[in-house]
């Protein structure tokens, strides 16, 4: 009889072992969830006025695209 008893309750802790640790999974999933969507939202509001700010784009990019693919090409002249 003792040795069915010591037994129970040697699965009754593993099996409480099992929960406590997917409970610590689970909440080191949420924490790393949300902490990603915060970066997101947060990414989305400094990054919505792409020409202000401190994460800011300049012209220079578009003039390099503008005088590269875009200028038109005067009649006549060279095509380099």
């Amino acid at each position: 009889m003792r040795c069915c008893r010591k037994s129970v309750y040697r699965m009754k802790f593993l099996l409480l072992a099992c929960c406590i640790q997917q409970v610590q999974r689970i909440g080191q999933m949420t924490i790393l969830m949300s902490s990603l969507l915060g970066l997101m939202i947060f990414l989305l509001a400094a990054m919505d006025h792409p020409f202000r700010g401190e994460l800011s784009v300049g012209p220079v990019p578009f003039e390099m695209v503008y005088e590269q693919i875009l200028k038109p090409i005067p009649e006549g002249g060279d095509t380099r």
